[in-house]
């Protein structure tokens, strides 16, 4: 999708635009498989494009809403002297300049 989505009430068109591209995808596979076998070749075009559409929404559904988060143990302090000196070196050490040792 080549377009940026800026309110998840909006992220359903992306979802209806690949549904509308894989269900074009098996309608023309549809009309065009060549062979003697057009009805087992038509079956397998459009359980291929099920199956490619089925695919990328549960990519697209576990990006959107992951299972698992990323845990950072490293900057979780008791008190708030602390949590300020973390957010100090989380702020330098992702804000900082690459250099040839990070590479």
């Amino acid at each position: 999708i080549f377009f940026r989505v800026k309110h998840r009430a909006m992220s359903a068109y992306a979802e209806l635009i690949a549904l509308g591209v894989v269900a074009a995808f098996g309608v023309v596979g549809w009309f065009v498989v060549p062979g003697p076998d057009k009805p087992l070749n038509r079956l397998l075009v459009v359980t291929a494009a099920f199956c490619i559409y089925l695919f990328w929404l549960m990519v697209y559904q576990a990006q959107k809403y992951p299972l698992l988060y990323p845990v950072d143990n490293r900057y979780q302090t008791a008190d708030a002297e602390d949590r300020n000196r973390a957010a100090k070196l989380w702020n330098d050490a992702t804000h900082k300049a690459p250099n040839s040792t990070d590479l």
